[in-house]
């Protein structure tokens, strides 16, 4: 479409080329960007990104104008979006692209991270948009530590904790939230709180998983004493070997 030129629809464009060409990897993608930017289905976008990314060309190209679309409008479903199409990056072995000079595509997704985790909005629903371990692995694959400018790296902390305790990382998590508070010393504020609420629930729970280990063990060694001569039998997920009568009161050799 022309510079100063309203009224169009560029679409029109988009679909001749696609129908003298059904691989235009450049018509595909501005497709897909013009369906977001309009507010109109992901999946019908996801699909032209998708033909695009088939071509494997020009693939720095499609990805970024893929994540420019998706955070064209601030709109939860679209941001998690984000985070999955990174997802897939990193497990196909991909990098992210370099982004624009107004700034990068990785830091970008930072503020979504943080508006996630650090602010809690739309927290339950970014959570689940991918597994917690693709989670981790993703968050770290954008940040590495090593990189991080060391203004960012409470908050990345305080994030990274977060995805290992969703993770079950449990004393990994323990270890990160225990990191951020030494580091904040006597400092107060929403990090420092939720820290101190981590570590407590971090550690009920370890009290309470040990406490149930204790249990099932103490019905464990009950079951053995209780069920005398019964042979061999499978009780709470354990085989129990009882010895029958004639083992336990053998007769001369």
């Amino acid at each position: 479409m022309r510079e100063g030129v309203g009224g169009l629809d560029p679409t029109q464009h988009y679909r001749r080329a696609v129908e003298i060409d059904p691989g235009n990897v450049f018509a595909h993608t501005m497709w897909g960007f013009e369906i977001l930017r309009k507010g109109g289905s992901l999946a019908d976008a996801n699909r032209h990104f998708a033909i695009a990314l088939e071509s494997k060309r020009k693939r720095e190209y499609v990805r970024h104008m893929q994540i420019s679309a998706l955070l064209w409008v601030h709109d939860p479903e679209l941001e998690s979006e984000v985070i999955r199409v990174a997802n897939e990056m990193r497990s196909r072995g991909e990098t992210m692209p370099a982004g624009t000079p107004e700034g990068s595509d990785t830091w970008k997704l930072w503020n979504i991270y943080y508006s996630r985790l650090i602010s809690s909005h739309d927290k339950p629903q970014f959570l689940s948009a991918i597994s917690p371990a693709d989670h981790l692995a993703t968050f770290r694959w954008l940040y590495p530590e090593n990189q991080l400018p060391k203004e960012k790296y409470h908050l990345y902390l305080y994030i990274l904790a977060q995805l290992q305790e969703l993770n079950g990382d449990r004393s990994d998590a323990l270890a990160s939230y225990r990191q951020l508070q030494s580091q904040l010393g006597n400092e107060r504020g929403p990090l420092v709180d939720g820290s101190d609420a981590a570590i407590k629930r971090l550690f009920e729970l370890a009290d309470a998983t040990d406490g149930a280990s204790a249990d099932a063990d103490a019905g464990w060694n009950d079951e053995v004493l209780n069920l005398g001569d019964e042979g061999i039998e499978v009780q709470g997920g354990h085989v129990l070997i009882i010895l029958c009568r004639e083992f336990q009161n053998p007769g001369p050799f």
